[in-house]
């Protein structure tokens, strides 16, 4: 794959937080205007990923992931969305 883009659109007041992670060229864009706030997350070209080792702890990924979700419920247990 070339590239991989994840774009989100939300009021600029929702108090958005996202993570990104196992994602090596990972950009970061944010841009907030007339009461919106839109992020955008790129990553660059990525070698076929190979099938994830099973069984491994909660806390270990086996895959590159972007988490975001409203800061009132991103304690740890957010929404996950694979890129």
């Amino acid at each position: 794959m070339q590239e991989t883009q994840l774009q989100i659109d939300a009021p600029a007041s929702l108090a958005l937080k996202y993570e990104t992670q196992i994602l090596p060229q990972v950009k970061v864009g944010r841009q907030e205007e007339n009461g919106r706030m839109r992020v955008s997350i790129t990553q660059g070209a990525m070698e076929a990923l190979e099938k994830g080792e099973r069984y491994l702890p909660s806390e270990q990924l086996a895959y590159p992931q972007v988490s975001f979700s409203e800061a009132s419920v991103m304690n740890g247990s957010a929404i996950h969305h694979a890129s």
